[in-house]
């Protein structure tokens, strides 16, 4: 099993099955800014690797400078 795109999403489900592979991101902010900038704490990559947060829910902290960069 793999998963096209919002990998930091995607992580606790592609972690919870045997047969999960990987999961997709796109490291240019060009292409993909919301993984570059969205997350506070963004899942850092290592080796190739993704290490999935044990933070409740999906562990994610929405940066507070984006929200207010881009609020309506």
């Amino acid at each position: 099993m793999a998963h096209h795109e919002e990998p930091q999403i995607a992580q606790h489900l592609i972690a919870a099955v045997p047969h999960g592979t990987y999961v997709e991101c796109f490291a240019d902010p060009e292409r993909d800014p919301i993984w570059q900038a969205m997350w506070a704490n963004r899942p850092p990559i290592k080796d190739g690797m993704l290490e999935v947060t044990r933070d409740p829910g999906f562990g994610l902290i929405l940066d507070a400078g984006m929200i207010r960069r881009y609020r309506v």
